[in-house]
């Protein structure tokens, strides 16, 4: 079966591939034999020749070919560590990691502040219950940093798992900001008013 995608949806989709990668040398050629395949009007399939070339050169993993074939903007910090870096869905500083047999995505939200914490804790509680689709707001392991998290067990994990974590991400960082910020703000300010 054959996809066709939209001629700036193929250039896109190619370019993901290349930029979230390294690219030495013999991927140069490759490169431009495709974006002249593109451009002369001719299909950029994902199961096709080069489709298998780029996802043996360019996924190690199946997370990597998820966020390739997602078109998020990512690094590779390690072998089995991601951080995201997609202003456009609002997945900035997401962390993705592989921890057999575990996938973690995890965002550190804010510190916790010196005041009003009770309310705060209340308000994510009653986010995580009414908003969060996948994952929660949690604790850091030194109890000073509010991250969202959600783990994902990789055997099963496939595309549309994957995907609905990372929405739910994106929906919560861009939602739950305006709410959030104000717990930081009151910190903030009453940090100011004790210095002066």
């Amino acid at each position: 079966m054959q996809i066709y995608l939209p001629r700036p949806l193929q250039i896109a989709r190619l370019s993901a591939y290349f930029r979230t990668a390294s690219i030495d040398k013999k991927f140069d050629n490759l490169y431009y034999t495709l974006l002249n395949n593109i451009s002369s009007g001719s299909e950029f399939t994902p199961g096709g020749d080069f489709g298998v070339k780029l996802g043996s050169c360019m996924a190690d993993s199946k997370i990597e070919q998820y966020l390739v074939d997602l078109m998020i903007s990512y690094q590779q910090i390690d072998s089995n560590l991601w951080l995201l870096d997609d202003e456009g869905r609002s997945l900035q500083g997401v962390a993705v990691m592989h921890a057999e047999p575990l996938v973690i995505i995890r965002a550190e939200i804010m510190d916790v502040p010196k005041t009003d914490v009770l309310e705060l804790y209340t308000k994510l509680l009653e986010l995580n219950a009414a908003d969060v689709i996948h994952g929660a707001y949690a604790l850091d392991n030194d109890n000073q940093k509010i991250v969202l998290i959600d783990t994902l067990q990789y055997s099963s994990m496939d595309y549309e798992i994957f995907r609905a974590s990372l929405d739910s991400f994106s929906l919560a960082l861009t939602q739950h900001y305006p709410i959030l910020s104000k717990y930081r703000e009151k910190s903030t300010a009453a940090a100011e008013t004790k210095g002066a």
